[in-house]
């Protein structure tokens, strides 16, 4: 089957997004698959989330039959593909983020840009043969949000490589446990985003250094929000234990997991949640919100513990606990890795499959 994957992100250049990790995770695993597979998508990406954002909607309307010639079924990730022409190969969406629903989070002009990138992508799930969506969250407000009927709207988990993710650990399965590392170290990797909670992680933090002091916190990431947290990093009490580390390439960022103790991510709002599953991977046990579609990845009691409200001190509780509780935190790491195994890309690869050759 020829397959095209649509992305006005280039896949590239968006290392650290969620967009660009499944664009790379489906195609790696069907071409495993022994599919044809072709990523249609930009040659660069523009400076600034808006000027991104523009640029994104331009590259949609400048596709031609051309790019998309020969395939039998295009896979558009997000809003992409809203603009194709009626009559070519028919289009999937695989909506990882829901827009309408991640608006609510956003502030300025951040949000008048979501709001239209949104109408966009419901135009693209309305026309779609099938969407594609990472969890039943994401899924059920695909259906509410967007007016999708269910029967045309599947559930298909993204994925990791465990084999190549021990690799970059350089370390055989059993993974380093918690408990041996040597600082009781905090780690975040996220999108500088509003909706990433990371306001909520550094008042939380602020607790923890009370009751451990030799706690220290690792973030890693950048977004709209880098000055901000260089200022709120300046006047937290506890700065010197604070690590800012922005951006990172994949292949880095199992170390940093590796030196963590706890990985911790008050996300308001997930559909998926790649750095849940990383984490996991890495039998990291996961200290999270109990919001959308978090409790479908981690299972509270079982392989992280979730905070009910957005409380820093509720979240500070549980960081402690686990900081304090080796063996507890080796105990949820470690179902966190088996659990972990069960999400695969060659799993998510078959689903596509099936799916396209349900609608082709």
């Amino acid at each position: 089957m020829r397959i095209v994957l649509l992305t006005s992100w280039r896949a590239a250049g968006t290392a650290g997004s969620g967009v660009a990790a499944s664009v790379r995770g489906c195609r790696d695993a069907l071409l495993a698959a022994g599919e044809n597979v072709r990523v249609v998508c930009p040659e660069r990406d523009r400076a600034g989330y808006i000027r991104n954002s523009i640029a994104r909607i331009a590259f949609n309307h400048r596709l031609r039959p051309l790019d998309l010639a020969g395939a039998d079924v295009v896979a558009g990730f997000d809003f992409d593909g809203f603009a194709l022409p009626r009559g070519g190969p028919p289009l999937v969406q695989i909506n990882g983020g829901v827009l309408a629903d991640i608006v609510r989070y956003e502030r300025g002009p951040v949000r008048w840009t979501l709001v239209q990138l949104a109408q966009l992508e419901g135009r693209a799930a309305r026309r779609a043969a099938a969407v594609v969506t990472p969890s039943r969250y994401a899924a059920d407000t695909v259906a509410r949000l967007y007016g999708v009927p269910a029967g045309r709207i599947e559930v298909v988990p993204f994925g990791i490589d465990l084999a190549d993710w021990d690799m970059r650990l350089q370390v055989v399965t059993p993974v380093v446990a918690p408990a041996e590392t040597n600082e009781p170290v905090i780690l975040c990797v996220a999108r500088l985003y509003p909706r990433k909670g990371i306001d909520l992680l550094l008042a939380a933090f602020a607790h923890v250094i009370r009751e451990v002091p030799a706690a220290r916190l690792e973030i890693v990431g950048a977004g709209l929000l880098d000055r901000w947290l260089a200022a709120a990093i300046a006047a937290h009490p506890g700065r010197e234990r604070i690590a800012w580390r922005g951006n990172q390439p994949p292949g880095a960022l199992p170390a940093f997991y590796r030196r963590a103790r706890v990985f911790c991510l008050p996300s308001r709002h997930e559909t998926f949640g790649f750095a849940f599953l990383e984490a996991m991977a890495s039998a990291r046990p996961v200290v999270a919100l109990a919001v959308t579609a978090v409790p479908e990845m981690v299972k509270d009691g079982e392989t992280g513990l979730l905070a009910r409200r957005e409380d820093p001190a509720e979240l500070a509780a549980h960081l402690v606990r686990l900081l304090r509780d080796p063996a507890e935190a080796r105990a949820l790491g470690a179902a966190g890795r088996a659990r972990a195994a069960g999400y695969s890309w060659q799993t998510t690869a078959q689903s596509l499959q099936a799916l396209f050759r349900r609608i082709v």
